[in-house]
């Protein structure tokens, strides 16, 4: 059999990062620093956008987003809480992986240009989520879940 195929795309040859991949490795940091408390779960993004930092429970609606296919959240999560939840932001990018719109909970909103920042390049999406991840609001979520979850018996 004849290989027509460029010998520079074997698995071991790709060089960039996922986007889905960058949020899982921070979602294991999280759950590391917080000692499993607080943990982050990576899932593929099912909502409409009005839910993000809401809780929610229930129906899920597609989101019709046909340009951007690969849809991802990040919520946090606190099992001891019984697994309470806070959809911290979704990020929506299409085959080519960059550029990749971020669009936040409306609690970490500082005025209407921050409610979805693009990354172009792999660089840039670190440099927003550790903006998101250092925002007071999103600290304050974190050491509030924490607290909550000390404060049961037998934690």
């Amino acid at each position: 059999m004849i290989d027509l195929w460029p010998n520079d795309i074997t698995v071991d040859q790709v060089s960039v990062r996922a986007p889905v991949n960058i949020l899982r490795e921070q979602a294991s940091v999280l759950a590391q620093k917080t000692q499993n408390l607080v943990k982050a779960d990576v899932q593929p993004y099912e909502r409409e956008f009005w839910e993000l930092g809401k809780d929610v429970v229930g129906i899920k609606e597609p989101l019709d987003m046909p340009s951007q296919p690969f849809k991802y959240s990040f919520e946090l999560v606190a099992p001891v809480l019984n697994n309470y939840s806070y959809l911290l932001f979704a990020i929506f990018h299409n085959v080519d992986m960059y550029p990749t719109q971020v669009k936040l909970a409306k609690s970490l909103h500082v005025d209407k240009e921050t409610r979805e920042l693009s990354a172009n390049t792999e660089e840039e999406f670190l440099t927003i989520l550790g903006d998101i991840f250092k925002a007071p609001k999103t600290k304050t979520i974190i050491q509030s879940l924490i607290a909550q979850s000390t404060s049961l018996p037998n934690q």
